[in-house]
């Protein structure tokens, strides 16, 4: 059995030597490949994957045409492993067993398709612990959700990735449209809770916006549910704010209330304007 892991670079110079490190320490009974794509890095993070990597597979993206869904279905054209590991630059294992840890449900056909736990940097804002939690943790939360799925650390066979290719027009939530499709095709998404990597992002209130509004485009063209103001928008956002309301007061951080609470006020209305206007361009 081998194993291919691919790794996507922009700027990490934070993380990739200890994520690289971490990869290449990892416990399992397989051939391994680690294949690094970098997008454009200004500040040596080439020169760490050159030096950690040198008997891996290192590759540079052509500078401005980066598309996600393309990016990884160029990975998947290069790789020889049977099944294939997705893994961040800055996504890095918590242990040594983490990858065999990935993989067990893959092997032992309880999953086709399998994502890990992500726990939240030691930096990371109170309401960004609190969504990781919710959104991982032990995946009671997530269960009840519509759909859930994120490829900064996950895996799948390399022939059901070949044989289903990410969409190469989404500029994001690539990842999500690929498992919906995949699972409304019966395939079976397994969350590996031993399975952990460190992995979150302070954004702030502008890259917030931004996000979110461009995910909410990425929801309408991939689930076509409805949206109205109040179902969508105002309860969900009201009920998301009590949770939020109620866990900085157990976390001692309601000091950081006002910034953290117009962080989800922005996000979910952006999500929504997003999503009115992914309806829009569907149509």
């Amino acid at each position: 059995m081998k194993i291919s892991i691919v790794v996507r670079t922009h700027n990490d110079i934070p993380y990739i030597a200890q994520t690289l490190q971490c990869l290449q320490n990892q416990q399992i009974d397989a051939e391994t490949e680690i294949m690094i794509i970098d997008n454009e890095s200004t500040d040596g993070t080439s020169g760490v994957v050159r030096r950690l990597n040198s008997g891996g597979i290192n590759l540079e993206w052509p500078a401005g045409g980066y598309v996600p869904g393309k990016v990884l279905n160029f990975a998947v054209s290069r790789c020889s492993g049977d099944y294939i590991v997705f893994n961040n630059a800055d996504s890095v294992p918590q242990n040594e067993h983490y990858l065999s840890a990935l993989l067990r449900p893959l092997l032992d056909g309880s999953a086709q398709i399998v994502y890990a736990q992500q726990i939240p940097r030691k930096d990371a804002r109170p309401l960004i612990r609190k969504d990781y939690r919710r959104a991982f943790g032990d995946g009671s939360v997530a269960r009840t959700w519509r759909h859930f799925f994120s490829i900064a650390a996950a895996a799948a066979p390399r022939k059901l990735l070949t044989d289903h290719p990410f969409r190469e027009d989404l500029q994001y939530s690539e990842d999500v449209e690929w498992s919906w499709r995949m699972k409304q095709q019966g395939c079976r998404i397994a969350y590996a809770e031993d399975a952990t990597v460190e992995h979150s992002h302070n954004y702030d209130l502008k890259q917030t916006a931004k996000r979110f509004y461009n995910e909410g485009i990425a929801d309408a063209m991939i689930f076509r549910a409805p949206c109205g103001f109040f179902g969508t928008f105002l309860l969900p956002l009201c009920r998301e704010l009590l949770r939020d309301i109620s866990f900085l007061f157990r976390e001692h951080e309601l000091a950081n209330a006002p910034y953290e609470l117009t962080f989800r006020i922005l996000q979910r209305w952006n999500h929504y304007r997003g999503y009115r206007r992914g309806e829009s361009c569907r149509e």
